[in-house]
């Protein structure tokens, strides 16, 4: 190998011969999918001979004896001027050729796009839920979200009516017990004279609870069969999904939608996007069984029923966003998040054409959640389930061909968990049956407490004598003060249920998000819930900067200028500030045009044995003003 070019090869971190194809290699960089920074090597596989090979070789083998082995990645290395060229591994999967002094592979940067299908895909949060105590990243109950919900069924008035009765039998005994305790008081006159009544007031005190007790609990049974009971299901935070995953597979978590990250990405108002703006955002899975009744153990699960992979892809889909990996941390953002804090200017070579980036843009771009069949909820309440963004030309030839064109509709696999905001007519009754009975029942436990309270003074001095007496050998039964009676507000019973998911089964088809607050056995569904969630949100938040159309926070819309720039002088020092490694970001790369203007770089093809590259990169600047787009919310009627 010539000296002129320091070029150095390290297999798991041990410099080694160069392979065969060394020195037709380029550096190739596509920067236009948004995803992520691609860094290839050009050469489409390279050969290790000899004492290269032994080593691949050797360490296949390993897999029999104990150790990684084929089905992991060794570590590869390319080097220059003491500055990593490439950083990645050794592909002994795909394609690979094995002799005994010939390996023939391909060799993949870390972590870029095909660590989804290669890792992501590999790994379920069930996996996690499976693990033992103390092992990163592992689920448990406690990382489950309790949402209550409130279905539909037409009550059973049969069984009602049924209940009714024994409440007004109820009721009658209390009416009767009050009476004889009343009579019992006012025949009490002194401690001695007076033992036995006051032994017989505590037995009917404590028979008094016991009936108020056994009233309020066939009330409660009442409410079911008139209304339908609080059940619940079992969800978990995005945000936890993420940072459990994270954590397993030695990653830290970072973003600025579920985290206090700011990046001062704005809105299609120009506003800025707070952070944490999804931190209480909850995923619901499918449930093909009826939820679970508060304070009942059960063994549902609330994570996500599928890979890691296809769960960042959802992600992806619904945020318009992206994901990035550098030095151990994973960050997700929206797509335009990240660009270089170095910038390389292109030198002011002479440029005959210039293209646009007309051909990507969509006139009809649609945000749609799922609807459920097995909740009408999500189709009687439509509202806020999709939003069109239609772009369209301000005037119009209808003798010529527009070119205005293509339809995108991003995978949002969720449907939009909705929140009861009021009462039922039946409800509503309930309610006010409750609260009659609430009155009623007021007096007589603030009576029974204040009977309790003065019982208490009767009962120490009883079980004082009773102390006395044992002494000498008489022995006094010691009684107890009976407990006094928590009064519980009934109308509660029913505001309660405001604010809980609205079902209309116990079944859940497709899986929800919902925004919660509360923690416990006491979440329930925010009051933004439908209109932080809807479509015309994410569109506004995170879809728009698809638009064509200029906007506060785009003047330019998605409009640019494209330059396919001819061979230039290119070195190591240009490539770091492109790739924009010295910042840790696999972000938008941005260079300075000729002119001096701010531009994104789409893709660069660096020659490394004669310093040279071929640029393409875009600059925004309007070319036309003939767009206007119209938002379309669908109600479903």
């Amino acid at each position: 190998m010539s000296d002129e070019i320091p070029l150095r090869f390290y297999i798991n971190n041990q410099q080694v011969d160069p392979p065969l194809e060394y020195r037709s290699i380029e550096v190739e960089l596509n920067f236009e999918n948004l995803e992520e920074i691609m860094a290839s090597v050009t050469a489409e596989k390279f050969t290790f001979v000899n004492e290269n090979a032994d080593v691949i070789n050797d360490y296949v083998a390993l897999g029999t004896m104990g150790g990684l082995g084929i089905m992991w990645g060794l570590p590869f290395r390319i080097e220059l001027d003491n500055q990593i060229l490439f950083d990645g591994y050794i592909d002994l999967v795909e394609d690979a050729e094995f002799s005994c002094e010939k390996v023939i592979c391909k060799v993949r940067e870390h972590k870029n796009l095909d660590w989804l299908d290669k890792y992501a895909d590999g790994k379920g949060f069930d996996l996690l839920y499976s693990l033992g105590a103390g092992s990163p990243g592992r689920i448990t109950q406690a990382d489950f979200i309790k949402i209550p919900y409130i279905n539909s069924n037409v009550p059973d008035y049969q069984q009602a009516a049924l209940y009714f009765l024994y409440a007004f039998t109820i009721e009658k005994e209390i009416e009767h017990l009050v009476k004889e305790i009343a009579y019992i008081v006012a025949d009490i006159s002194g401690f001695f004279t007076t033992a036995a009544g006051v032994l017989k007031l505590i037995a009917l005190a404590v028979y008094l609870g016991l009936v108020v007790i056994a009233l309020i609990k066939l009330l409660q049974e009442l409410l079911e069969n008139l209304i339908s009971p609080v059940m619940y299901h079992m969800g978990m935070l995005y945000k936890t999904h993420f940072e459990k995953m994270c954590e397993y597979l030695g990653y830290t978590f970072q973003s600025s939608l579920f985290q206090n990250i700011p990046t001062g990405i704005l809105d299609i108002n120009g506003e800025s996007v707070p952070s944490e703006y999804w931190a209480n955002e909850c995923h619901i899975p499918i449930k093909s069984q009826a939820g679970f009744r508060k304070n009942h153990t059960t063994d549902e699960t609330g994570f996500w029923v599928g890979t890691f992979g296809d769960f960042i892809r959802a992600m992806c889909e619904k945020y318009h966003a992206k994901f990035v990996i550098t030095a151990n941390v994973f960050r997700f953002e929206r797509r335009d998040y990240g660009s270089s804090t170095e910038v390389f200017k292109i030198p002011n070579v002479r440029r005959d054409f210039h293209g646009t980036n007309a051909s990507e843009i969509v006139s009809n771009y649609l945000v749609q959640f799922q609807v459920d069949t097995l909740d009408l909820n999500t189709v009687n309440r439509y509202l806020g389930t999709n939003c069109k963004n239609y772009i369209t030309s301000v005037v119009k030839d209808s003798n010529r061909s527009e070119l205005i064109r293509g339809f995108k509709q991003p995978n949002i696999q969720f449907a939009l968990g909705r929140r009861k905001n009021e009462l039922t007519r039946v409800e509503s009754a309930v309610k006010d049956l409750l609260q009659v009975i609430d009155a009623a029942l007021t007096p007589i436990y603030i009576a029974y407490n204040a009977i309790i309270d003065g019982l208490s003074s009767f009962v120490d001095a009883w079980n004082s004598l009773g102390d006395a007496l044992n002494v000498i050998g008489i022995n006094l039964p010691k009684i107890n003060t009976p407990s006094k009676i928590s009064k519980n507000a009934l109308p509660q019973l029913i505001d309660n249920r405001i604010g809980m998911l609205l079902l209309s089964g116990d079944f859940i088809g497709v899986q929800k998000s919902v925004l919660i607050e509360g923690s416990g056995w006491d979440v329930k569904i925010t009051t933004d819930n439908e209109t932080k969630l809807s479509a015309e949100n994410l569109w506004n938040k995170y879809h728009f900067i698809t638009s064509f159309v200029p906007n506060a926070a785009r003047p330019n819309g998605n409009q640019a200028y494209v330059y396919d720039m001819p061979v230039i002088p290119f070195c190591l020092h240009d490539y770091y500030k492109v790739r924009g490694l010295n910042n840790g970001n696999k972000g938008e790369a941005k260079v300075i045009s000729p002119e001096g203007n701010s531009c994104k770089l789409l893709s660069l093809k660096w020659n490394i044995w004669n310093n040279k590259a071929k640029i393409r990169y875009a600059e925004e600047k309007l070319f036309t003003t003939n767009l206007q787009e119209t938002l379309l919310k669908d109600t479903g009627s």
